[in-house]
């Protein structure tokens, strides 16, 4: 029986130089693609005007003390699909004749962002509907007098 043997095909510095450009250009594709996927999806920026709230920052610390001596408190409850916000003063009494603005932030995007509507129900409670909400959210919230502006924050978990 004659049999042909067939002649291995050898390595050359061309199947080698294939390989690696191939290899590389997959990478840096994938690489391209997953680049252009994260900045499209969240552009880093997280609170707006960083920079400038930074040089401001002396300013925030004064008006945070002003705030810290007013004494006021915040409570915050969710309750069936219902936010509910009481403030009080330095003695406990519920405090009237504020107005309230507040936005539940979403702490992993602000296209999530909801604003809030908020009601007074009786002196210093306020309420606001939050529909179809789930997950961790953060209340940024403004209440204001005549003269006085408390600033809050407040995390919830909505279920």
């Amino acid at each position: 029986m004659n049999t042909i043997e067939k002649p291995e095909k050898e390595l050359t510095g061309k199947h080698v130089l294939a390989m690696l450009l191939v290899f590389f250009g997959v990478m840096l594709c994938v690489n391209i693609f997953f680049t252009v996927m994260a900045v499209q999806s969240f552009s880093g920026e997280d609170v707006p005007r960083s920079y400038r709230q930074g040089l401001e920052y002396n300013r925030t610390l004064h008006s945070r003390a002003v705030q810290n001596a007013l004494g006021w408190s915040a409570h915050v409850n969710a309750l069936d699909e219902k936010l509910f916000v009481e403030f009080r003063d330095r003695d406990g009494e519920r405090l009237s004749n504020l107005g309230l603005t507040g936005v539940l932030r979403h702490p992993a995007t602000l296209s999530n962002d909801q604003i809030l509507q908020f009601e007074q129900t009786a002196n210093g409670r306020f309420e606001a509907k939050i529909f179809g909400l789930k997950g961790k959210w953060v209340l940024k919230g403004e209440a204001t007098s005549e003269n006085e502006i408390f600033q809050f924050e407040y995390e919830l978990w909505l279920q």
